[in-house]
C-alpha cells in the first residue's frame, strides 16, 4: 500500500477504521489481515525495505504526493494513523 506508519498500532488503527466489514488486522497477533472478499487483497504490516508500492490507500487523500523535478519523480509520504 502507498502508505507509511510510525508504529504497528497506527497501521492497525488505519486498517480497522477503513475495513469495518473485516476483523481487526491483528486479530490473530500476526499483523496479517484476512483476505478481503471484495478486493481479494490481504494486508501485512512489515518494515519498509524500498519495495515498490502499487496499491492505493483506502482514502485517496492519504496517497503520497508526487513531486517531479529535473532529477526525476519522488513521492512525499505523510505518516498515517
Amino acid at each position: 500500500m502507498k502508505a507509511k506508519f510510525r508504529t504497528k498500532k497506527d497501521a492497525i488503527s488505519y486498517y480497522d477504521r477503513h475495513n469495518q466489514h473485516m476483523r481487526s488486522l491483528n486479530a490473530l497477533n500476526t499483523y496479517y489481515s484476512d483476505w478481503d472478499p471484495d478486493t481479494k487483497l490481504l494486508y501485512i504490516v512489515r518494515v519498509d525495505h524500498g519495495v515498490n508500492d502499487s496499491v492505493n490507500c483506502f482514502c485517496p487523500d492519504d496517497n503520497p504526493h508526487i513531486i517531479q523535478s529535473d532529477n526525476g519523480v519522488k513521492r512525499k509520504y505523510n505518516y498515517l494513523k
